[in-house]
């Protein structure tokens, strides 16, 4: 429903609904005319923007906003005395700030290095203290030969327990059995692999 018998649908509305052509004015009284888009892409109201900026340029006084913006580094060429007082506190809360975390790091570091090093060396002594590694009995008679028949039983049982699976969509006893079996061959080849490298290393020798 429009209001009245104008275009406007709302009588008062918020800037965005007046620059847009659907209320007629603001809460105070703020119409289209009365409006602009600032810097930042903001409505603003040109008496208030007009007043800042004559405000900036006097150096009479700032007002709260204006003084976060010069602080942050957007407003510049200012010469009142409520920014210079501003800035001046703002340079010694960032030093003593910057002081504190300096040696806030330096002591968190040296407390890291320093159980790091304790951790290093205690874990050295158990693991020499701890009882040696048994040693694997590798396979006798190992070759090539053997290593790529391993290889192609392998590959057959991987084949036969995918075909099962794709068959019957899901993971059936057949297939964790052939799986398993798979498994130990692995194992058998890795071991066959690692007796002709030494095989290898002692002919060198």
């Amino acid at each position: 429903m429009a209001y009245a018998t104008t275009k406007f649908r709302k009588k008062k509305g918020s800037r965005e609904d007046v620059w847009k052509g659907i209320a007629q004015e603001t809460a105070g009284g703020l119409r289209k005319k009365d409006l602009m888009i600032s810097k930042t892409g903001k409505l603003v109201s040109k008496k208030a923007s007009k007043a800042a900026s004559n405000r900036m340029r006097s150096g009479k006084g700032l007002c709260g906003y204006c003084i976060k913006q010069y602080k942050l580094g957007k407003i510049k060429n200012t010469n009142s005395k409520v920014t210079k007082k501003s800035t001046k506190k703002s340079k010694k809360k960032s030093t003593k700030k910057s002081t504190k975390k300096s040696t806030k790091k330096s002591t968190k570091k040296s407390t890291k290095k320093s159980t790091k090093k304790s951790t290093k060396k205690s874990t050295k002594k158990s693991t020499k203290k701890s009882a040696p590694k048994l040693k694997v009995k590798l396979p006798k008679g190992a070759s090539k030969k053997k290593v790529d028949a391993l290889q192609k039983e392998i590959n057959v049982m991987r084949n036969k327990a995918g075909r099962i699976a794709e068959r019957e969509g899901r993971m059936t006893k057949e297939v964790t059995k052939l799986l398993e079996k798979v498994s130990k061959k692995m194992k058998e080849k890795l071991l066959m692999k690692k007796a002709l490298k030494e095989k290898e290393k002692k002919k060198s020798r």
